[in-house]
């Protein structure tokens, strides 16, 4: 982890409160500990046990107010010499005598996007629904908070149920509300729609570049302006979609990348008829099944779902209830 600071080991903010930073480190522990597989292919035992020392040195710093203020007066300093001026316009990633890049200019690295057309959960387009989608974050973050989670799947029995519009509304309620960093990854590759939501050019790389080892992942991901929200697009179709989402490096990917973000939500296949579904299973901490009102049997659900087997399916969105409102209910 050389260049990280000790909030960056923790993955929070230089304003994070106590109860921030006591949420992180634990979260820091199940991710490193003996008894998680995570990073087992990127980091050897004797790395991670590197990395277990340096996460428990940033929090006997952080949590303790004076040792706190004194580590911040030293990172001030170190990050005032690297830059040549003591004035900066956001927080910085910085260890003295190492070095850094500022948040902000990673930031503009990311192309950034605009939506075509205003998500249905801004208060301005539909107060209620926005409001339905505050609280399945909320019972997300309490999951998270309990048991360490970080990367939810997003699914349904079958296709046309909404999986992709809940992703994206989900996803933006949880950066814009809740300023957490997010990132959605398309993984639905034999059918991808996440670039009919986005105003963006469809000569970049994205999710199928990344899986088939010809892109880099930072490099095949955009920013919805003015948030924290993050897409990996697919760009394209891809017929053999579970040899890719198969291969070692679609788990490396995810592994990594929950380091880099609060939250990743993959936009993923229906489980019925494809095999892709049982696959993503296996990485993900939980999934989210999408069904549409009025239109999706009980029976077929009842199939979808047992066919994952002993799959951590932690909630149910109701998609399309009868209401006088808009299309979209939860």
């Amino acid at each position: 982890m050389n260049g990280k600071n000790f909030y960056d080991l923790l993955d929070v903010m230089p304003d994070a409160t106590a109860e921030e930073i006591d949420a992180a480190y634990k979260r820091a522990k199940a991710t490193y500990g003996e008894s998680s597989v995570a990073l087992y292919s990127l980091y050897s035992d004797d790395e991670k046990d590197v990395i277990l020392e340096e996460i428990n040195d940033a929090y006997a710093t952080l949590s303790q107010e004076a040792k706190r203020d004194a580590y911040d007066a030293a990172l001030s300093v170190a990050s005032s010499e690297g830059s040549g001026s003591s004035a900066h316009s956001g927080p910085e990633r910085a260890v003295p005598g190492k070095a850094y890049v500022p948040e902000t200019e990673v930031r503009q690295l990311i192309p950034q996007v605009s939506l075509k057309n205003p998500p249905v959960v801004t208060d301005t387009q539909n107060p209620l629904i926005g409001e339905q989608y505050r609280v399945l974050y909320t019972k997300l973050e309490h999951l998270s908070l309990k048991n360490s989670y970080k990367c939810f799947a997003i699914t349904s029995s079958v296709k046309g149920e909404g999986k992709t519009i809940t992703s994206l509304n989900l996803g933006y309620v949880m950066a814009n509300d809740f300023k957490k960093k997010v990132l959605i990854i398309e993984c639905d590759l034999r059918r991808p729609t996440l670039m009919t939501y986005i105003n963006v050019q469809s000569n970049s790389t994205g999710t199928v570049d990344v899986l088939s080892g010809n892109a880099e992942p930072m490099n095949s991901i955009i920013q919805i302006e003015e948030t924290g929200l993050y897409i990996m697009p697919a760009r394209r179709h891809q017929e053999n979609s579970t040899k890719l989402l198969g291969s070692q490096r679609f788990s490396n990917l995810i592994k990594t990348l929950k380091y880099e973000f609060d939250y990743i939500l993959l936009d993923s296949p229906p489980i019925l008829p494809l095999a892709d579904m049982g696959i993503i299973s296996r990485v993900v901490d939980g999934l989210i099944l999408v069904v549409r009102a009025g239109k999706t049997p009980k029976d077929i659900v009842t199939k979808a779902t047992a066919s994952l087997n002993n799959s951590n399916i932690i909630g149910t969105v109701l998609n399309g209830a009868d209401m006088p409102m808009k299309n979209y209910y939860y």
